[in-house]
């Protein structure tokens, strides 16, 4: 029972830090020229999703590539983000740093499972506090963590005590339809 309190205390702090730390930044960088390129082109297909336009050929703002060269998940989910929130960069940004934090979650019981809570804590703090997911997620809210938080589940499945390659392989499925 102790083991699961410490458990309990060490998710709710790397959640908690996470997302504080996150939350924090990621206001200095929603005005140009905080805002990355990718950004706009993210609303923009959203935004053909949520209309219920195709994004490979409705895809004409001169503005952006066109036809659109992002994968269909991350299109769909995009467009469904826009579409039921009314969603614009800052919407999206708090997509990707919740999924983000999610990543932290399950890159917590990777660890667990392959070591110990303790290490868990540790790797998921590192994680949490890293420079580079801090950039992806808080400041340019790349949509590299949709696939990122797919795969690592995806790892979870395939490393627990018992593995589940079904549930393993969908998830990587999924990750796979956010990157290509």
């Amino acid at each position: 029972m102790g083991i699961m309190k410490i458990e309990t205390r060490y998710l709710i702090f790397l959640i908690f830090i996470s997302t504080i730390v996150r939350l924090i930044i990621a206001p200095l960088y929603i005005s140009e020229p905080g805002i990355p390129f990718d950004f706009p082109r993210y609303e923009y297909v959203g935004r053909l999703v949520a209309e219920g336009k195709t994004i490979y050929t409705d895809y004409n703002d001169t503005y952006h590539y066109s036809p659109s060269n992002y994968p269909p998940l991350m299109s769909l989910t995009f467009g469904f983000w826009v579409g039921s929130l009314n969603a614009s960069y800052i919407a999206l940004k708090i997509l990707v740093i919740l999924i983000d934090v999610a990543s932290v979650i399950v890159i917590f019981y990777i660890v667990k499972n392959l070591k110990d809570i303790k290490t868990a804590f540790i790797i998921g703090l590192l994680y949490s506090l890293s420079y580079a997911t801090l950039i992806s997620s808080a400041v340019t809210g790349n949509d590299d963590n949709l696939f990122l938080f797919f795969m690592l589940t995806s790892l979870y499945f395939t490393i627990k005590k018992k593995p589940n390659i079904t549930l393993s392989a969908i998830f990587l499925s999924i990750s796979l339809g956010f990157k290509f």
